[in-house]
């Protein structure tokens, strides 16, 4: 199974997007948001509270990572590296649009989809011209 992690500077923008979203998903899969520095009181990103909802959700997933801007992929990234190499090879970070992204990412994901074809596809259905 993947879950899918929602990664922003914002405490209440990544709540909207995971909210919002949510009402979409259709399968039972993980998705679930970090948002802001101490308690989503202030805006950032920190790699050790990513890395700590990284090493929550791998117990029984892999993990696609949606960031919303440069720091936040940045800070995830050290994240990912702070992991055991066996985990590493478990998370991807979608190089999507933050909101699209996330709503691809959780209207394809199914219990059968794996990691590598939820990142493709998030990243090939993300970028489809709106007009």
């Amino acid at each position: 199974m993947v879950a899918v992690l929602v990664v922003s500077h914002s405490y209440p923008l990544a709540k909207a997007v995971v909210d919002f979203v949510s009402e979409m998903k259709i399968n039972n899969f993980p998705f679930q948001f970090i948002g802001g520095i101490e308690d989503g009181q202030r805006y950032g990103t920190d790699p050790m509270l990513i890395q700590n909802k990284l090493t929550e959700l791998l117990v029984d997933n892999d993990v696609l990572v949606l960031c919303d801007l440069g720091s936040s992929i940045m800070n995830t990234q050290v994240a990912i590296n702070f992991l055991p190499p066996a985990l590493q090879e478990r998370v991807a970070i979608a190089d999507s649009p933050f909101f699209e992204g996330t709503l691809v990412a959780v209207t394809s994901n199914h219990l059968t989809i794996d990691l590598a074809t939820l990142k493709q596809e998030v990243e090939n259905m993300s970028r489809i011209a709106k007009i």
